[in-house]
């Protein structure tokens, strides 16, 4: 497996075409997406050198069909997992503990590790996961960002198998996973949970860059959530 294919790149070059479409769906979302009712609060966390911004219009659609929702707010993805954890950690109890409910954490690409290790570590106050266009196999080593990574003087095989050490660890709590064989940023195999058997996987045609804004998304995460509200 090797990073993404070149040619997915153009299929990027279709985000402002997403966000301009969010614009105009948004009047729709009442009309098309009867509301969901539960307790259960949802944590959206973005994906590496991405903030609460690149999630804000994905968290409206959420809040539009009656979630409570929360950004991460921990500022930019830095990609330091080991310093992250910590403090999304603490801050994924907080919102436990105000709802009175386990979290439902949606991680957008690095965000999906982020919320997959989150709900090891605390299981109790994670309800389910949803990772959208996540490299879960061999973190940056197939994606367009391999090679910044060697150029800093990351050790890529170091870092695969550190993953797949964490990776190994089972999951406790629902998984699903949105992948996209246009994906311009991570190979679409490198997505696919290859440890966990209870994991439901979706194959969708967004682009990676365009997953928080894209409607067929949005569609994937109503379905996955009402599932979920009806499995309690």
């Amino acid at each position: 497996m090797s990073p993404p294919s070149k040619r997915n790149i153009f299929f990027e070059l279709g985000l402002p075409f997403s966000i301009a479409l969010v614009f105009r769906n948004r009047k729709r979302w009442k009309q098309d997406f009867a509301p969901l009712c539960t307790n259960h609060p949802v944590l959206v966390i973005p994906g590496l050198g991405a903030g609460d911004g690149s999630t804000r219009a994905l968290r409206a659609f959420l809040r539009e069909i009656g979630l409570w929702v929360h950004g991460w707010k921990q500022g930019i993805n830095h990609g330091r997992i080991g310093r992250i954890l910590p403090k999304i950690i603490a801050h994924v109890i907080t919102i436990s503990k105000r709802h009175k409910a386990p979290v439902v954490l949606i991680g957008w690409s690095l965000g999906g590790l982020i919320s997959r290790e989150i709900s090891r570590q605390i299981p109790e106050h994670v309800k389910a996961v949803c990772c959208m266009g996540s490299p879960l196999v061999g973190g940056p080593t197939h994606t367009i960002y391999a090679r910044l990574y060697e150029r800093t003087g990351s050790n890529l095989e170091e870092m695969a198998e550190l993953i797949a050490k964490r990776e190994s660890v089972p999951l406790t709590v629902p998984c699903h996973i949105m992948y996209s064989k246009r994906d311009g940023v991570v190979h679409w195999e490198a997505c696919i949970d290859q440890y966990n058997k209870h994991t439901t996987h979706k194959e969708i045609k967004t682009p990676h860059f365009s997953m928080g804004t894209s409607q067929e998304v949005f569609k994937e995460l109503y379905v996955w959530i009402q599932d979920l509200i009806e499995q309690q």
